[in-house]
């Protein structure tokens, strides 16, 4: 695997526009909590039940589709940390 290499962006403007979308993101996540808290109380065991259970099926399926499911991790951990272990 290659690795990434990443510049550190020096130019005014363009940190700004980082700054502007982290904060975009940040009201975004406060929005979703929110709207988490809402909506949590309101859900019944059984709507519970039946997200877990369509949580537990997805991750079951995962399994069997990629059995060395460990080695999708490290590649993964690799690409965001960009080196190769």
């Amino acid at each position: 695997m290659k690795q990434k290499k990443y510049k550190i962006v020096k130019v005014p403007k363009k940190r700004r526009l980082i700054r502007e979308q982290i904060a975009g993101f940040k009201r975004m996540n406060e929005f979703v909590r929110e709207e988490q808290r809402q909506e949590l109380p309101e859900m019944t065991p059984e709507e519970s039940k039946e997200i877990f259970e369509g949580l537990w099926m997805m991750w079951e399926n995962t399994k069997k589709q990629y059995p060395d499911y460990k080695k999708l991790d490290r590649i993964r951990i690799q690409e965001l940390v960009g080196r190769k272990t």
